[in-house]
């Protein structure tokens, strides 16, 4: 008998460990994965809430993992009570996923899936949540000029099959592409709250933008539990709010793809978002030559210029469109783009013909730490 329970409490802990290890290793997998890995994406949420002290002051930093939108997500909640604590980061996964399922392009059973079947034969009647995070994407396509598009699903797919069969996307692939990419070619009523394209093939993707909503609902979550301290981070998208409960700021680094484990910059902030954008992320290689996941909707080209991105504004929807604007506008436009966003401030590693150079809006200096 007491061989048995030696045994068993030995299984437990191997369990446990099991469990410890596996939470961690999604803050190590950010960036990691590719278009191809959502469309298989699996909602996992560790079964453990991880605790430590904070020095000088009487809160808890709680932390939970969690594999969401097909990257990783980590929140992090500074309070006095553990079981407010779980319920709160637990609650904010969960929204994270009913918006994953209701915004993903490539889950069956989502409501984005089934207006792109749908909607050029009939307006589709979508929720209003859907609605309203089309309606604001379109604002920013519109205000990018294009840059940002979130039709460009027809020149996503010329890059992805022509990287599976190992060749370049072709000209004329690319330029058949663009008859079916446009955001003014999205017909909205507001009324009805129904969606129509305008031509046939058209179809919508909210990579760009539906990451940073998630973000901003999931910290709403934790701030309706009295949370007044808290991260979120999705990808590499991150929003706080409160500062840390002992009063510091939180510090957040921009990773650094040409070297492992080390920051471009990093930047302190107690309210706001930050979102990075980059060819480093998820791109498609053929024939030793990487292409980036990210593509100029008004030319079919792909961004390869653009190293790393990063804006910092109040909200991460605006963080995320803005972040994939500039990958595409580059350093110059990019830079008069972003001074029309009162409060947002840019960071750019930009590599071309003339080399690798850092550029970066005039306040981005004063959130450096």
């Amino acid at each position: 008998m007491g061989r048995e329970r030696t045994v068993r409490r030995r299984l437990l802990y191997a369990l446990f460990a099991l469990g410890f290890v596996c939470g961690v290793s999604y803050s190590l997998l950010r960036n990691v994965f590719d278009a191809e890995t959502q469309e298989r994406s699996e909602v996992t949420v560790t079964t453990h809430l991880f605790e430590r002290n904070l020095v000088g002051c009487e809160e808890k930093e709680y932390v939970r993992y969690a594999s969401v939108l097909g990257t990783s997500m980590k929140v992090i909640v500074h309070c006095k009570s553990r079981e407010i604590a779980w319920a709160a980061t637990e609650a904010a996964v969960k929204r994270v996923v009913d918006i994953e399922r209701k915004m993903s392009r490539f889950l069956p059973e989502s409501e984005l899936y089934n207006l792109n079947r749908s909607a050029y034969n009939a307006p589709f009647v979508t929720s209003e949540e859907l609605f309203e995070v089309i309606r604001r994407s379109l604002e920013f396509c519109e205000a990018s000029g294009g840059a940002l598009d979130i039709t460009v699903v027809p020149l996503l797919e010329v890059y992805k099959n022509a990287a599976q069969k190992g060749v370049s996307p072709t000209k004329e692939d690319k330029e058949a592409a663009l008859k079916r990419v446009g955001w003014q070619r999205v017909v909205l009523d507001i009324a009805k709250k129904s969606v129509r394209f305008a031509v046939e093939g058209m179809a919508l993707d909210l990579g760009a933008t539906a990451k940073g909503y998630a973000v901003d609902c999931a910290l709403k979550v934790i701030e309706g539990y009295g949370i007044k301290n808290a991260l979120v981070e999705i990808g590499g998208e991150v929003r706080v709010c409160g500062g840390q409960a002992n009063g510091r700021e939180w510090l957040i680094g921009i990773t650094d793809p040409r070297k492992s484990h080390e920051y471009l910059r990093k930047v302190g902030f107690k309210e706001g978002a930050i979102a990075t954008s980059g060819n480093y992320e998820r791109y498609y290689e053929v024939g030793g030559r990487r292409f980036s996941h990210i593509v100029d909707p008004r030319t079919g080209e792909s961004c390869d210029y653009a190293v790393s991105v990063s804006v910092i504004a109040a909200d991460c929807f605006t963080a995320d469109s803005l972040a994939t604007a500039v990958s595409v506008l580059g350093p110059e436009e990019g830079l008069a783009f972003v001074k029309r966003f009162p409060g947002v401030e840019v960071f750019i590693l930009w590599k071309d013909e003339r080399g690798e150079r850092f550029v970066e809006s005039e306040g981005f200096a004063g959130y450096m730490r």
